[in-house]
C-alpha cells in the first residue's frame, strides 16, 4: 500500500483532519518526481517530498490551512525552487494539496482498497471547479470510482 494512503487512511480512521501533498508535477532538477506524495497533520508528517525548503514550506502551507474550520478545496502551489526557495536544485516544482477529513472515505475507501489489493490506480482530483468544492476520482485499469463533476 502506497504510505500517503496507509497514513490518510488511520488519520481519517481516527477523526483526524490532513493534507495530502503531492508533487503534481516537476521539471528540471527537483528533489523528488512528479507522483511523490506526503500526508501532513497539526502534529505528524508521514513521508517526504524530499526534503529542503520546499519540504518546509509545504508543511506550513498544509498546517496552516489545517487551521481553519472549513476544509478548502483542493489547490496548487508552483515553486521555482532557485528563484523562490533558494534551493541548489533550480528546478521547478508544483504541489497538489488536498485537504482530507471524514468526508473524504468514499474516494479514501476506494484508494485504500486498490492498495491493499495492489492494483495500480490513479487518484484524479478536480482543482478549481466552477462551485470551488472538491471532487476525486479513483480510477483503475477496469473502473472509476467517484465522480469530478456534479454527484447527481
Amino acid at each position: 500500500m502506497p504510505d500517503w494512503a496507509r497514513a490518510l487512511d488511520a488519520e481519517a480512521a481516527a477523526g483526524r483532519r490532513a493534507v495530502l501533498v503531492t508533487i503534481a508535477h516537476a521539471a528540471g532538477s527537483t528533489p523528488r518526481d512528479a507522483g511523490t506524495a506526503m500526508v501532513i497533520t497539526t502534529a505528524t508528517i508521514h513521508g517526504t517530498i524530499g526534503g529542503g525548503r520546499l519540504e518546509f514550506e509545504a508543511i506550513r502551507i498544509a498546517r496552516d490551512s489545517l487551521e481553519s474550520t472549513l476544509p478548502p478545496a483542493p489547490w496548487l502551489v508552483r515553486f521555482p525552487l532557485a528563484a523562490r526557495l533558494g534551493q541548489c536544485c533550480g528546478g521547478v516544482a508544483t504541489l497538489a494539496f488536498v485537504a482530507v477529513d471524514a468526508r473524504a472515505h468514499p474516494w479514501l475507501d476506494a484508494a485504500t482498497a486498490c492498495a491493499r489489493t495492489a492494483t495500480p490506480f490513479a487518484l484524479v482530483t478536480r482543482v478549481g471547479g466552477p462551485d470551488g468544492g472538491s471532487a476525486h476520482l479513483v480510477v483503475t485499469a477496469d473502473h472509476a470510482t467517484g465522480s469530478l463533476g456534479d454527484p447527481a
